[in-house]
């Protein structure tokens, strides 16, 4: 796996314009959790969240939703009519799917475009660790730690920068760990966010092993080469315990 190249950066700026988060349902349970993990990041993140689906079903529950992000989450929201043809279409900063039903057949597409993020909220059961974890040791760094240092400020998460390292021995989590991907990670971060203060972590096990344990919220995990969805990828978002961000 690649480094992170060390080059002079900017820190990275607490807030900005206002983004915009989409997510796709299309009347299935897992779609419904999509919706609700958008509904509560818009509300941290403070985002535009842009619901798009059909039927009659989805619209009643749309209007049902409507009242839920007007007065619960105080989330800025609009609804929109369509299919996952419509979602792909729809430019917006983070776009958000179930791991089952109609949208989730849309994810080679949708994952394909460089430009936005891409969130598949598995159907688990909800943690609550209070930790984002960020994979480094990809061609993505930079992009996933960029992504993992805006989440952990608006969600008030504690950062763990997690390298899948086969010939380690053994699973340990220090503070500075010899490793050249987890230190240019660190140092990168230092540079764009220097107020959060990673935990680093090693792991020997196969990739499906490490993303199927509980151990957090959120896992965020970068592109593979030309800007396509990578092997590893793939595996987190098959097998995490958790919603996979994609940078």
């Amino acid at each position: 796996m690649s480094r992170v190249v060390a080059e002079s950066v900017e820190a990275l700026p607490r807030s900005g314009g206002r983004r915009t988060i989409a997510v796709g349902v299309d009347g299935s349970e897992a779609a419904a959790r999509a919706l609700d993990w958008a509904v509560e990041h818009a509300a941290a993140s403070r985002a535009e969240l842009v619901v798009v689906g059909r039927s009659q079903s989805v619209d009643r529950a749309l209007s049902v939703e409507r009242a839920r992000v007007v007065d619960r989450a105080r989330v800025v929201g609009r609804f929109v009519p369509g299919g996952p043809d419509e979602l792909r279409a729809l430019e917006c900063d983070t776009l958000v799917v179930g791991s089952r039903g109609e949208p989730f057949h849309g994810l080679a597409a949708a994952a394909e475009n460089p430009e936005r993020q891409l969130v598949v909220v598995r159907g688990l059961p909800r943690l609550a660790t209070g930790v984002v974890t960020a994979a480094v040791g990809g061609v993505s760094d930079r992009a996933v730690l960029r992504a993992a240092a805006q989440v952990c400020r608006a969600r008030a998460a504690r950062l763990r920068l997690l390298h899948l390292h086969l010939h380690f021995g053994g699973v340990a989590e220090v503070g500075e760990p010899d490793n050249t991907p987890l230190r240019h990670a660190t140092k990168y971060l230092r540079a764009i966010a220097p107020d959060l203060e990673p935990t680093n972590l090693l792991d020997r096990r196969a990739p499906h092993e490490a993303f199927g344990a509980p151990s957090t919220d959120l896992l965020i995990i970068g592109r593979g080469y030309g800007g396509s969805v990578g092997r590893v990828a793939k595996t987190a978002f098959y097998h995490s315990a958790c919603p996979v961000l994609l940078a």
